[in-house]
């Protein structure tokens, strides 16, 4: 590996090597998506860009922007490449890869991509800065759907260090939350299921009753226009993010004490729609639907959080913690929730925008401007 930011670090230099795609498969794959067609050497090519960039060059954390790609010949099977040494732009994270492929068709390609520095894992000490650690919620059960990265995994930390017993629910071992939370490890419970799948949540989660959840989990954004061929992708995207919804509350309404608190994660967007994220919205329109419906239905505190953009997997753009707010006191909110709630308190509680009588503070122009953070960015 190489550290962009160690200008004695050494970048990988040429390579070659061969490559294929399942043509069949990424021809069914444009059919249903586009309703078009790929002649086989491009989808080879713009495969191999794409591969290359993503798992090789400059790997995991890369943000393919740009390809050009110049076509001198077409054929059929899989392609020869040679790569020159990748151009590494230490200050702004730009990798631009040459390459020229062969045999199975012949081009010559560019790549560019943008490294994206890794979403970090709470931060205990910024955390009780916001959250005083304490026992006020101590012999509480809350239940953390989406609780182990992001927004999550610090709203699972804060819980925890009130003295919560929190069931973190994820689909593989929680490694980010677990790196951060030593001093609270034994209030952790990881709970490996997906959770879309009420059936396969039930058999996952221990028996006992529950004193609180919190629905955090969401599907992966993309950008999508009012367009046609927009309308499936989009609907797909609300139907999945209504599963994350449904699925736990189906099967958590059974477990849920009398007066027990339960948190759905909506977001700001629904007062500032983004331009090209009208199924997001719609899909957080629906959690606050769903909010109305379970205070009038069932006998618990319900609270909607409408956190502004903030610096996560589903964000996670080169620009995206400049324009992000703090993680720590949008989770500190969300855990003080469940303190109790003043007698005469009804409907739905929002914290956030239209909701929280104070505003979440954003990141200051100092800890903007304070140069490069990348923090060790790496090629391969």
């Amino acid at each position: 590996m190489a550290d962009l930011t160690d200008d004695s670090g050494r970048a990988p230099g040429p390579e070659r090597g061969a490559y294929a795609v399942d043509y069949r498969l990424i021809a069914d794959l444009v059919a249903r998506v586009i309703g078009g067609r790929v002649p086989e050497h491009a989808a080879t090519v713009l495969g191999w860009a794409s591969y290359w960039t993503g798992m090789c060059t400059p790997g995991r954390d890369a943000l393919l922007v740009a390809c050009t790609v110049a076509l001198h010949g077409s054929g059929c099977g899989a392609v020869e490449f040679d790569t020159e040494a990748p151009d590494v732009d230490r200050r702004s994270g730009l990798v631009t890869l040459r390459a020229k492929v062969r045999c199975g068709s012949e081009a010559d390609i560019t790549v560019q991509s943008l490294i994206r520095e890794p979403v970090p894992g709470p931060d205990p000490a910024e955390l009780a800065a916001v959250l005083p650690p304490s026992q006020r919620l101590a012999d509480r059960t809350v239940l953390v759907v989406g609780g182990s990265r992001g927004l999550g995994a610090a709203v699972s930390l804060g819980l925890a260090s009130q003295g919560a017993r929190v069931l973190v629910s994820c689909t593989r071992a929680p490694e980010v939350l677990a790196a951060s939370s030593h001093t609270y490890r034994d209030h952790l419970w990881p709970v490996l299921a997906d959770v879309s799948d009420g059936w396969a949540l039930g058999a996952a989660l221990p028996d006992g009753p529950l004193d609180g959840l919190v629905l955090l989990a969401a599907p992966a954004i993309p950008t999508l226009p009012l367009a046609p061929d927009a309308v499936e992708p989009a609907a797909q995207f609300m139907a999945a993010s209504t599963r994350l919804i449904f699925g736990p509350l189906a099967v958590c309404a059974p477990r849920l004490r009398d007066g027990a608190t339960v948190v759905l994660v909506s977001s700001e967007a629904v007062h500032t729609p983004p331009q090209f994220w009208p199924h997001y919205v719609a899909a957080k329109a629906a959690v606050e639907g769903i909010a109305e419906y379970l205070a009038h239905h069932h006998p618990w505190r319900i609270v909607v959080a409408r956190p502004p953009r903030l610096w996560t997997d589903l964000t996670n753009t080169p620009g995206g913690r400049a324009a992000s707010h703090p993680i720590a006191p949008v989770a500190a909110d969300i855990v003080g929730a469940f303190t109790p709630e003043p007698p005469g308190a009804g409907g739905v509680s929002i914290l956030g925008a239209g909701g929280c009588p104070r505003p979440w503070p954003t990141l200051s122009e100092e800890v903007r401007d304070a140069g490069n953070p990348r923090l060790e960015q790496v090629l391969r």
